[in-house]
């Protein structure tokens, strides 16, 4: 099975897009296997070519949708993604990896990858186990402050012979950081687990708590779209609260 990575950015260089999508192919098979699905390979699709993959993410320049970094929604009943190159930035993101944990347009991708084979009719939810309230099916948003690491090698090492020296030298690999998302696992969807993990990073210690940055969108007595720390910890702050508290079920948001 096959997703296609498209730049249609004036500011993502091939070299990063390639380096995003060959850091999500290392994570994207263990994802596939914890959620039973087919396993997924994702094809980075350079500026200004198209593919014939039909299901596609495409990283574009400024958002469509105030506030989103990235979201994964239905066009004539066709899924997609859309992740924002320059809106990244200018939140105080950078494009592959930062030492104290912002946030990447990396991780973004891979947010909105992982979350648009999950649920890609947008329509899912999980119960809570209290009779009354639901939250949609992202497997993404509970864990999204979590920066998962992976390495990309750009240049194997190297091993030359010096004949002044009369001695064999090595040049180490040039190895990239690159930061990509956390998710949650199946046993979080489920009331009555207390085993677990409950995410692929194991921060979690029970179904539907949420992690530092972490929220869910939730439907309860009849009103949807609402996003809160519900009653479950968390360290969702108030501002973040309220900021999301109008978005709609359908748009999916990544902060």
């Amino acid at each position: 099975m096959s997703i296609a990575i498209i730049n249609s950015s004036t500011i993502l260089s091939d070299v990063d897009g390639q380096t995003i999508v060959t850091a999500l192919n290392q994570i994207l098979p263990r994802f596939c296997v914890d959620w039973n699905l087919p396993i997924y390979t994702a094809f980075y699709i350079a500026k200004g070519k198209t593919s014939s993959i039909s299901t596609k993410v495409f990283i574009l320049d400024n958002s469509d949708v105030q506030n989103a970094l990235g979201y994964h929604y239905l066009s004539a009943n066709v899924p997609y993604g859309k992740c924002f190159a320059k809106t990244n930035l200018l939140g105080g993101g950078v494009t592959l990896y930062s030492a104290n944990g912002a946030p990447t347009l990396a991780q973004t991708v891979a947010h909105e990858v992982f979350e648009l084979l999950i649920d890609p009719l947008c329509n899912s939810w999980w119960d809570i186990g209290d009779g009354r309230t639901l939250v949609a099916k992202e497997v993404c948003d509970p864990v999204q402050g979590n920066n998962l690491t992976a390495n990309v090698v750009m240049s194997p090492a190297k091993t030359s012979y010096n004949a002044k020296t009369r001695k064999v030298v090595t040049a180490p690999a040039v190895i990239q950081k690159v930061g990509l998302s956390d998710w949650i696992l199946p046993a979080w969807a489920n009331p009555q687990n207390t085993v677990g993990p409950y995410n692929h990073m194991n921060t979690l210690r029970a179904p539907f708590t949420l992690d530092r940055g972490g929220y869910v969108i939730q439907l309860a007595g009849g009103t949807s779209g609402q996003v809160t720390a519900m009653r479950f910890g968390s360290d969702v702050s108030e501002a973040q609260k309220a900021k999301y508290s109008t978005k709609k079920r359908m748009t999916k948001k990544t902060t």
